[in-house]
């Protein structure tokens, strides 16, 4: 466990900048997904647009909380919101930006099988509330999806020395791959695609880090500390010589 307290060290040291504190950290169950597929349709702005089999790119992170309940891991629906971002590239090499908050509706048709590990299978819906090429608009996605799902919780802690980190997690881990199609309306235009992606599901995580600020972590510290060691060592005394000229006595018969 040698690496995690140098882990904590150097967190400490960048968020901290010096002050002995602790500092407390949650991370809510969450969803993310990245998606690539081909575009079609009409979507401008000064940079450019949407061109026929130009490809898009989608990104998303959204908080589930039915995740972080361990009997509900063999549920059939999953809800949860979150933020998107969604970049199109033209066919001049231009792109148009997209983003904005969505939900979304999971409906299992093979649900998880607690509390092995297991397969998750069935559709996603989503309703997006989209902006883009200076207009307000909206969109939706239909996939289906795969996930192999676990649940776990527990605690843990670590002691780095001058700094300490400790916190609890519960909920749902999972990696998955979808693979569905979007349409999307943004003011008076309009562009559909398709999209294949992977997903990662975390669990809750709550806990706290404390960090110490001792004098060795500096670096004029270190140079005092070694005068401050030398000078706690004994004073080495000098052999006497004999001085130059002088032969020394012999003793007499």
């Amino acid at each position: 466990m040698g690496w995690v307290g140098g882990v904590i060290r150097q967190g400490c040291l960048a968020l901290l900048a010096g002050v002995s504190a602790c500092l407390p950290y949650a991370v809510p169950p969450a969803h993310l997904s990245a998606g690539v597929g081909p575009a079609s349709g009409t979507i401008t702005d000064s940079r450019g647009g949407v061109s026929p089999g130009a490809p898009h790119y989608t990104l998303r992170g959204g908080v589930h909380p039915l995740g972080a309940v361990e009997h509900l891991t063999g549920r059939s629906v999953d809800v949860g919101v979150g933020y998107q971002l969604e970049r199109s590239t033209g066919g001049d090499g231009g792109g148009v930006p997209v983003h904005g908050p969505y939900v979304a509706l999971d409906a299992y048709l093979l649900p998880a099988s607690p509390p092995e590990r297991s397969l998750r299978a069935g559709a996603r819906v989503t309703g997006d509330f989209l902006f883009g090429a200076g207009e307000f608009g909206g969109g939706g996605m239909l996939a289906a999806l795969v996930e192999w799902v676990f649940y776990g919780e527990g605690s843990y802690a670590s002691d780095g020395g001058d700094s300490f980190a400790a916190g609890v997690h519960s909920g749902e881990l999972a990696i998955g791959a979808f693979l569905g199609v979007t349409h999307r309306v943004i003011g008076e235009q309009s562009y559909q695609g398709g999209v294949l992606g992977v997903s990662l599901r975390v669990p809750l995580l709550l806990g706290v880090i404390c960090c110490g600020w001792p004098e060795d972590w500096g670096g004029s510290s270190g140079s005092s500390s070694g005068s401050s060691s030398d000078d706690d060592e004994p004073p080495r005394r000098t052999p006497a010589r004999p001085k130059p000229g002088r032969t020394p006595a012999r003793p007499t018969q």
